[in-house]
Formats: structure tokens, sequence, C-alpha cells
């Protein structure tokens, strides 16, 4: 889902009709909408410990493992096959991300509740959680940093090499969930722990390219909004933020218990 600045491709701007008097999309705009939408995840995260808390736990304590087992499957399936039915969407209907967008927060805050649940039994799982929303705000703070003040200059070439390989870094994922699915156990370089130096290097590297793409997404904004797209792209581009923030996070949580199991 996050392995591509997929929701910013150029040709989805520049398809976009601007009408006389159509409010032009603005790079303040797209902050306050990527703002929001992660206001929406919050709260429907908090809303849904609750929730979890309430019917969940109880309904797995009453229930055979084998039984929790295939529901658990069921649900991780099912957010992921909805997220990916809402992203496709975004791509086509643009101008309807403002309901698409909330719709992919709400959907990855139902992902979000069971970890935030899960880690806030112990010490060490509120640190790990904690460290790694940190570690997030800071690489996207750094990548805009290094971006707005052209230490890292956008490049044609940063753009091919970046995007080559979210797109290899998708179709490996792609293979692995689809080798899953079959039985088949998956890539092992991708289930391997944090003690393995290739794996610890892998996941560094899909950081990297995450850390990269977001650069990426801010040098689309600014030039859209330059060449003055529709209002509603602001949507768009905020979706599209909200998708590579929250994949950056999921890696690096993943990485931090990886490590913390040694």
């Amino acid at each position: 889902m996050v392995m591509r600045s997929y929701m910013l491709d150029q040709k989805v701007y520049e398809k976009q009709v601007v009408l006389p008097r159509t409010r032009l999309m603005t790079v303040r705009g797209t902050i306050k909408k990527t703002m929001l939408l992660f206001a929406l995840l919050g709260v429907s995260a908090f809303a849904g410990y609750f929730i979890f808390d309430q019917v969940v736990i109880p309904w797995m304590s009453g229930s055979p493992v084998g039984r929790i087992a295939q529901g658990v499957q069921a649900f991780a399936l099912a957010i992921i096959l909805g997220s990916l039915a809402l992203i496709i969407l975004g791509k086509f209907y643009p101008q309807h991300a403002s309901i698409i967008g909330p719709l992919y927060a709400v959907l990855q805050s139902l992902l979000l509740t069971p970890i935030v649940y899960f880690f806030s039994f112990s010490p060490l799982g509120k640190r790990i959680f904690l460290q790694s929303m940190l570690l997030t705000v800071c690489v996207v703070c750094i990548m805009l940093a290094l971006y707005a003040y052209r230490i890292i200059r956008v490049t044609r070439r940063l753009r091919s090499v970046v995007t080559i390989g979210m797109i290899t870094l998708a179709c490996t994922f792609c293979i692995d969930m689809i080798m899953r699915l079959v039985g088949y156990g998956g890539i092992q370089l991708l289930h391997t722990t944090a003690t393995d130096l290739l794996a610890f290097g892998f996941s560094l590297l899909v950081i990297g390219f995450i850390a990269f793409s977001i650069m990426l997404q801010f040098d689309f904004i600014e030039r859209q909004a330059k060449a003055g797209v529709p209002a509603y792209m602001e949507w768009y581009s905020a979706f599209g933020l909200l998708i590579l923030i929250l994949g950056l996070f999921m890696r690096i949580l993943r990485l931090r218990m990886e490590r913390a199991m040694r």
C-alpha cells in the first residue's frame, strides 16, 4: 500500500480541469488537510481502544485459540483489501478524496487499535511505541528540512531511482503476501528478526525509500500548487502523505520490535 508515491501521480494532476472561479490548491491547504486526517486517525484509534477492550477482548477470552487466529487473519485481510480498494478509488476519483481520505484514516485506525492496546501492557511496549512515533516525526521533519532548504534537490534522476525502488519493494511485498496466503511461508528475508544483519539492512532500506518518497511528495505538492490545480487536490495530496507516513511508522515500529527481541 505504501510502497509507491502512488497517490500523487503527476498524470492525475494533469487530468484535473480548472474551471473559472474554482478555488485552487495551496500548500497551506494541503497541510491543514493532512493534519485533519491524522487527527481523525488519532480520535478513531482512541475510541477503538475502548471498544476493543470492552468487546473484542471478552470475546477472545471465551473463544478457542484456533477461532481467534482465524478471526485475526480475516480481520487483517479485510483491512488490507479495504485499504487497497480505497487507494485505487482515490487514484481514479481524486475529486472524492475528501471522502476517501477520511475513510482510509478510520480503516487504518482499526489496525492501530490492537497494536496500541497490546503495547500498553508493558513499560517496554509503551517505550517502543512512543519511540517509534518520535522517530517517525523526526524522519518526516528531517526530510522536510532537507527539501525546504534544498540541501537535497529533487531531480529527475532521484525521482527515477526512488520510483523504481518503491515499485520493486511493492512487487516484493505483494509476492510475499500471495505466498503466505497459499501456504508457502513467504519470503524469509521479510520475516527474519533484526538479529540477522541482512534483514536489518533490508528494513533500513525500506525505511529509506519511504522517507525519500515523502520528500518527493513535498516536491509534487509544491509544484502542483504553483501549477494551479483545483482545491480538492489538497485532500488527494494529504491522502498520499497519510499513506506514506503511516507506512514509515509501521516499518520503524516493526524494526524497533525486532531489535527489542534480541
